[in-house]
């Protein structure tokens, strides 16, 4: 059923809520008429029978108009929400402007049966009568202009006609005021019609930005809990590996000293062994932190996602390529199995980020000897997943398995931290898709997310790889400025930026390398080739690395640059992701930081 337009069906329950005390108001003034124009004595007695048979129609008029309310409203109270659907509302106005329409007509026969040229008295009675029914029901029948029409023009326009065709002067003008009043009233009645719909609609506009409001607040409230949440989540996780390290550490101090001292060959042995440790601490606290980071980015929006033709079979090749070592040390075999010549549109790098997650967290959790890489055709889609012989996972637990930080009973023995699942979850999400998970507990689990088809198309060579292993001596004589104003953090990044044979130029400030670029002059335009650039940079000037960077290459147009940074902030994550610089998420192990300075040297190098 078609739901009534709401404001329709406020100004049909408001005109029915008002008609009772229409309907008492009609009865007295019929009563008063019939008694009032009773011809004196003996002069006319069918007219006097005639006024009071037309008294006996208003009443049953108004009596049946009475029962039509009560059953109006019996209908409002029976339906859904206490509203009429659109076709039983538009019903309800047609009978109520129906009946006041035979309303007006009893009152316009009132009119010319009543009329008497030879007794002005009873004439402009009956006309001031006419007058002022019309004129009670603007308040109570403009609600619904249709109503007010049906009612007015057949109350007055018989006895103004009658005024004018009468022939005499007087009543032809009384006739004509009496048309002009009615003209008046219609107009009168329109614009308050007007102003009472404005004031419906209004109300109803109110109401939506209240209920708008809230709503809003809600998800204000559901989001700073949510943050809360993740926020205690992250404090409790992000204590356990430096709890750790700074143990390893410490020990680590006390074994080398010993050894060093001593010559114990236990003690270097047991040194080697905590610096193994201590790395592994290392490592947990940098996959929380980027995980954290990448929820942050894609909150933000700061990762632009465009999609593309895209081979699924080469994608899935890649995937299973990059974790084959990961899945060996498990003795787990990653099968693929994708109809050739499937392609979908989507952003290769989500898409694939999206795939690794879920094959990682295959991998870890399988008690199998295989996890099965996906794609099919079903429905115009491609269906890309990854199954697995795991435990399996409850229905109950499913619904919240995509949340931060969760990581389920049966799964606390295996290392994560529990932000893949939320990470796919809201790369889907960009992606207008939805991850599907079927499961249940001792059968494993299939996650899949399903992606349009595209037909044909040239097959893309540009799907993420693996880290380059390529060699550092391809880089040899080539140039590289390094700027961070955090002292350690430089020489971390100077040492990770010479190991590929670079000759490094470091610099602790904004001023600095800006200083250099101006004594430089034109010996700058044959180097350097890359700038490894911190973010924010503590300059008193407000200057960070993308202004830096802005400023080299007004002399050095074809600069290549790598931002290294640990910002949250949105504004400043869409403001790199804008700039179209690469990035790298401070902390990050030093192979990572040295795969996105050769792919940035490569590039260079192509060109």
């Amino acid at each position: 059923m078609t739901p009534a337009h709401p404001v329709l069906f406020e100004q049909v329950q408001t005109l029915y809520k008002q008609s009772t005390s229409t309907f008492l108001g009609t009865l007295l003034a019929g009563t008063v008429a019939a008694v009032v124009l009773q011809p004196s004595g003996q002069a006319d007695p069918l007219t006097g029978q005639l006024l009071w048979g037309w008294l006996g129609a208003v009443v049953l008029l108004t009596a049946s108009r009475f029962v039509m309310v009560r059953r109006f409203f019996r209908r409002v109270q029976a339906a859904p929400a206490r509203q009429l659907n659109l076709h039983s509302t538009r019903r309800a106005a047609r009978a109520f402007a129906t009946g006041s329409f035979m309303s007006g007509c009893l009152w316009g026969i009132l009119g010319l049966m009543a009329f008497d040229p030879q007794a002005y008295v009873p004439t402009l009675f009956l006309g001031f009568l006419l007058g002022g029914m019309v004129s009670g029901a603007l308040g109570s029948l403009s609600v619904y202009y249709p109503a007010f029409m049906a009612y007015s023009i057949p109350s007055v326009l018989p006895f103004a006609m009658r005024c004018i065709g009468e022939g005499q002067r007087e009543f032809a003008g009384f006739g004509l005021l009496t048309l002009v009043f009615m003209l008046v009233c219609l107009g009168y009645g329109r614009g308050l019609n007007r102003s009472l719909r404005n004031s419906i609609e209004l109300r109803f506009e109110n109401a939506q930005l209240v209920r708008d409001l809230a709503a809003a607040r809600d998800r204000a409230e559901l989001a700073s809990a949510d943050k809360t949440a993740l926020l205690a989540a992250a404090t409790h996780d992000l204590r356990q590996p430096a709890y750790a390290a700074g143990l390893f550490a410490s020990g680590l101090k006390a074994m080398l000293a010993k050894a060093f001292t001593s010559g114990s060959q236990p003690a270097a042995v047991q040194a080697q062994r905590m610096a193994g440790q201590l790395e592994t601490s290392v490592m947990a606290f940098n996959g929380l932190l980027e995980g954290l980071l990448d929820l942050a980015q894609l909150d933000a929006g700061a990762t632009p996602l465009a999609a593309s033709p895209l081979p699924v079979s080469a994608l899935l090749d890649s995937v299973a390529a990059t974790l084959a070592a990961t899945a060996a040390q498990r003795n787990l075999r990653l099968r693929v199995r994708a109809r050739p010549g499937l392609w979908v549109n989507a952003p290769p790098d989500a898409l694939q980020r999206i795939v690794l997650n879920l094959t990682s967290n295959a991998i870890k959790f399988t008690s199998g000897n295989a996890v099965l890489l996906f794609a099919r055709l079903q429905a115009g889609h491609v269906h890309v997943g990854v199954v697995d012989t795991g435990p399996g996972i409850s229905e109950s637990d499913q619904q919240r398995l995509f949340d931060a930080f969760v990581r389920l009973p049966q799964n606390r023995e295996q290392a994560g931290l529990g932000l893949g699942l939320a990470i796919v979850k809201r790369l889907a999400a960009q992606m207008h898709a939805k991850v599907a998970l079927e499961s249940a507990p001792g059968r494993g689990s299939m996650f899949s997310i399903a992606l349009p088809l595209h037909a044909g198309g040239a097959p893309r060579t540009g799907l993420p790889q693996a880290a380059s292993d390529a060699s550092a001596s391809g880089f040899t004589g080539w140039q590289a400025l390094v700027l961070d104003d955090d002292p350690l953090a430089l020489a971390a990044t100077t040492q990770a930026v010479s190991e590929l044979g670079l000759a490094v130029q470091p610099f602790d400030s904004a001023e600095a390398a800006l200083a250099w670029l101006a004594q430089a002059g034109n010996e700058a335009r044959q180097g350097p080739h890359l700038l490894v650039t911190d973010l924010h940079l503590g300059d008193a000037q407000d200057r960070d690395g993308l202004t830096v960077l802005a400023a080299f290459r007004e002399q050095l147009p074809g600069l290549r640059a790598l931002v290294v940074t640990g910002e949250t902030a949105p504004a400043q994550l869409q403001r790199i992701a804008h700039s179209g610089v690469p990035v790298v998420r401070k902390p990050c192990q030093p192979q990572a930081l040295q795969s996105a300075l050769r792919d940035v040297l490569a590039a260079t190098r192509d060109a």
